[in-house]
């Protein structure tokens, strides 16, 4: 006998990015879950992405998406990026001054012998 199509693959998006994918059984009731997680997430939306499906297609389908990077996250790595740890070339960062639409990095040569 052939497993029931029970199961939908979706990605909950705020705005224009997707936030988060994953699968469920139950749209309504995991958008909600989602909203009530996080509070940047109130406006979000669950977008099904291809057919209901088998639970095993599902849980192959998520395997296989690349993990999103949340705002949150993004922030942090930002931080460490300008902090000069991942600037790549032997490049310091000596200050970074921050306007409303512009970020300039001011960038100091490494003391190479």
């Amino acid at each position: 006998m052939a497993e029931p199509r029970d199961t939908c693959k979706y990605a909950f998006m705020v705005g224009n990015r997707v936030v988060h994918r994953g699968i469920t059984n139950d749209p309504d009731r995991r958008e909600r879950e989602h909203k009530a997680s996080r509070k940047h997430w109130v406006t979000g939306r669950i977008i099904q992405v291809g057919n209901v499906t088998t639970r095993n297609g599902a849980l192959d389908w998520e395997l296989g998406q690349k993990k999103t990077i949340t705002p949150v996250r993004k922030k942090i790595r930002r931080k460490l990026t300008l902090r000069g740890s991942i600037l790549g070339g032997g490049t310091r960062v000596a200050s970074v001054k921050r306007t409303r639409k512009t970020t300039t990095r001011k960038r100091v040569a490494s003391k190479r012998s």
